[in-house]
């Protein structure tokens, strides 16, 4: 599966050939002349760009890689739902600015057909981490599609807005 950030590297790697035979221009045909390349300025600056954004690349892969709702709330992807709820339960009290006005809502609030449960995923930074984890004990397919291609892929694919499929 290609994403969008993918097609972008593979657009950048295709950047120094199209420089390298801009600036080369026509070579000659002669044949009979057998002479060792130069690098020239040209290519040295195409490499030099190409170096530079494998650098950049892999510095924000290092510094600022996706998020992960298991390295946030500190479980395990293979975590049984208690245990996920648990972690996140404990993660909002040693975080207490993610949580929505009126504070976490127990499982039985969320079932109840009169409750907005879109409202309450988007209101805070914890309804949204209780949404992955809700969709993760209802779901074994999502946490694999989550681990596979992680969060943004996650949320794209999801069809229903937060009800059974």
């Amino acid at each position: 599966m290609l994403s969008s950030g993918l097609l972008e590297f593979l657009f950048y790697l295709l950047i120094p050939v199209v420089l390298v035979s801009f600036f080369q221009g026509r070579q000659s045909n002669d044949s009979t002349v057998a002479r060792k390349k130069l690098f020239t300025r040209a290519d040295y600056t195409v490499y030099a760009l190409l170096l530079l954004l494998g650098a950049c690349y892999a510095c924000i892969a290092t510094f600022n890689p996706p998020p992960n709702v298991f390295k946030t709330i500190d479980a395990h992807p293979s975590s049984g739902c208690s245990d996920l709820r648990a972690q996140l339960r404990s993660y909002a009290s040693s975080h207490p600015h993610i949580l929505p006005i009126s504070g976490p809502i127990p499982v039985s609030t969320k079932n109840d057909a009169q409750f907005d449960l879109l409202n309450y995923y988007m209101s805070s930074a914890y309804g949204q981490l209780d949404f992955l984890v809700d969709r993760f004990c209802t779901f074994d397919e999502d946490r694999d599609i989550y681990l596979k291609f992680g969060e943004r892929a996650f949320m794209q694919s999801i069809s229903s807005s937060f009800g059974p499929r």
